[in-house]
């Protein structure tokens, strides 16, 4: 089969990455907005945990399992197309929610719509960009989340004031409805044309059902211990990121910001050094992975190691010093440098035909232990903590939804040590059994 271009797979790549920059500012605008959003329709800090958290994750995820699924055996752009289609209307339909329930039902759907792109975006690329090059394309691909996020945050420092909560939700879902007309003309890239050495591209794909894809997600699971204790390594190191849903809040209720001036600095922290750990992360891991055993998997031990102290200490910093500031960008670093790495990691550890589905399980994990176990938890916390008025609940919460991460040292220890034995074992796939 003749492999896609250098610039077909740049092209696919960077269409890609404003996608997930569209996603990214959607799924956000409700953090960005915190605030208001809870005032305005006076959410408690478990409801308001729970919606930007749990609830939208655990849609997002659920579904994101069967739409990795239907992206191995379906055209995969048109899969995008109707899932961004979904989206952005339920964002724009955002505007005009009035209370918990509203808001609920919106971001669910949200959560369906945006479930559809990350599986099957990370597919195609995975069949655009050869092995020693995909932390690099998945890593670039995640560009989109701290440009995205970041902007969030400007637009609610900056139009917030001038539009309102309620107007921006109808401007960002417009624009993503846009996009839905360039994905109905964009080809579906041969599959594992990239991965003519590796025996498991040969398996046999099986028609579409739960029961299949169940069946696809733990032959997967069996062939490398590696790829479990990656997984679980990344549920772990997503719990701050989820419970940093509650950062605004934090900000303005304990650290004495006003909403409109801190969403403007944090998001240009946010932007800056989140795009640098993004681009880091991608290119520094495949870099890694070339020279020394243990894969990437072992790169993001290292920099777990370092990034952890920073998280920690984060939390009990004099605001509005340097300092402050500059533990805030290591953060951000945190939640951005690991996406290209690990998503590289599964990929690899995954056999051929399987990698949507099982992106998709990793996004089902992750996402509702991960960062909906983050928001929750926090939430949950802050609210006993307050109840007892304790002081610094938030603060006291974010510590400790922040330590759950230690948990992913010993995880990625364990797929080090299973790492090359797990890809020699796949590329010598039986496949007769």
């Amino acid at each position: 089969m003749e492999k896609p271009s250098t610039r077909t797979a740049y092209s696919y790549l960077a269409f890609f990455v404003v996608l997930n920059y569209l996603n990214m500012v959607d799924r956000n605008l409700l953090s960005a907005f915190a605030p208001s959003i809870v005032a305005d329709l006076e959410l408690s800090d478990t409801q308001y945990g729970l919606l930007s958290g749990l609830i939208f994750v655990t849609v997002y995820a659920v579904t994101g399992l069967f739409m990795g699924a239907l992206a191995d055996r379906f055209n995969r752009p048109r899969i995008i197309a109707i899932g961004l289609a979904l989206w952005s209307s339920l964002t724009a339909v955002t505007g005009v929610t009035q209370n918990f329930l509203q808001i609920t039902f919106a971001r669910m759907f949200i959560g369906v719509g945006e479930s559809a792109l990350s599986p099957t975006a990370m597919s195609i690329l995975g069949d655009l960009f050869p092995p020693e090059k995909r932390g690099m394309a998945n890593g670039i691909y995640y560009f989109g989340v701290p440009i995205g996020a970041g902007s969030s945050y400007l637009i609610a420092g900056l139009l917030g004031p001038v539009i309102g909560w309620r107007n921006s939700f109808f401007l960002l879902g417009g624009i993503g409805l846009l996009f839905v007309f360039f994905l109905l003309f964009l080809k579906d890239p041969k599959r594992g044309v990239m991965d003519s050495g590796n025996k498991s591209a040969q398996l046999a794909i099986k028609k579409f059902s739960f029961a299949n894809a169940i069946g696809d997600i733990l032959f997967s699971l069996k062939t490398s211990k590696a790829l479990v204790f990656t997984i679980l390594a990344a549920v772990a190191m997503m719990i701050p990121v989820g419970a940093g849903a509650m950062e605004m809040l934090w900000l303005v209720r304990e650290r004495g910001y006003a909403e409109a001036e801190i969403a403007k600095t944090f998001g240009l922290i946010f932007m800056i050094s989140g795009t640098f750990a993004a681009l880091f992360g991608a290119f520094a891991s495949d870099w890694y992975n070339t020279r020394f055993k243990g894969g990437r998997v072992a790169f993001l031990l290292i920099c777990l190691l370092m990034l952890m102290p920073v998280l920690l200490s984060y939390r009990f910093m004099e605001p509005r010093t340097t300092l402050f500031y500059i533990f805030m960008a290591i953060t951000f670093v945190y939640v951005s440098f690991s996406y290209g790495p690990i998503f590289a990691s599964v990929q690899e550890l995954t056999p051929v035909p399987y990698r949507a589905t099982m992106i998709g399980f990793h996004l089902l994990i992750t996402n509702i232990v991960g960062i909906g176990g983050g928001a929750g938890l926090v939430g949950f916390l802050s609210d006993r903590l307050r109840l007892a008025e304790v002081e610094n609940a938030l603060s006291i919460s974010l510590f400790c939804t922040g330590a759950v991460a230690l948990l992913a040292i010993p995880c990625l220890i364990i797929a080090i040590r299973n790492y090359e034995k797990d890809i020699e074992k796949l590329h010598n796939l039986d496949i007769t059994n």
